[in-house]
């Protein structure tokens, strides 16, 4: 039986957790590295869900306006048609279904953002934990 002294035991108990310890800050690194990928990339699409609710909530506003008045019947001269009542009702049903397409959208768009938003945040904070190790 070889007697090993107490240096001898250290050095060897050493020499077999140094590789361990080694391999653990490399995986931590690289699990750091991965969720600061992921996060870029979560707040990337955050960012991009951010501008098309914008887009749509403008879109959505601009046929909120009301629309420009008719002028009355006795306002139209030689040559101007009055307005069909059909293409009128028509034209307001159009109008009126895209605001509803517009803000079920916008209601998609705004859930699809604080999906993200706490991915993000989960991401954070698992970020902060691997950072600490």
């Amino acid at each position: 039986m070889i007697h090993i002294g107490r240096r001898g035991w250290f050095a060897a108990l050493f020499c077999v957790l140094l590789p361990t310890y080694l391999g653990s800050s490399a995986f931590a690194q690289d699990g750091a590295k991965r969720i600061r990928d992921e996060l870029t990339l979560v707040q990337q699409e955050q960012q991009a869900v951010f501008q098309q609710f914008q887009m749509v909530r403008e879109l959505r506003n601009e046929l909120m306006m009301p629309p420009p008045t008719q002028p009355a019947l006795s306002g139209y001269g030689m040559g101007q048609a009055i307005p069909n009542y059909e293409d009128v009702v028509a034209a307001q049903r159009d109008r009126d279904q895209r605001l509803v397409e517009y803000s079920q959208r916008m209601e998609q768009l705004y859930a699809r953002y604080q999906e993200l938003d706490g991915r993000r945040q989960a991401l954070v904070e698992e970020l902060a934990r691997t950072g600490s190790r």
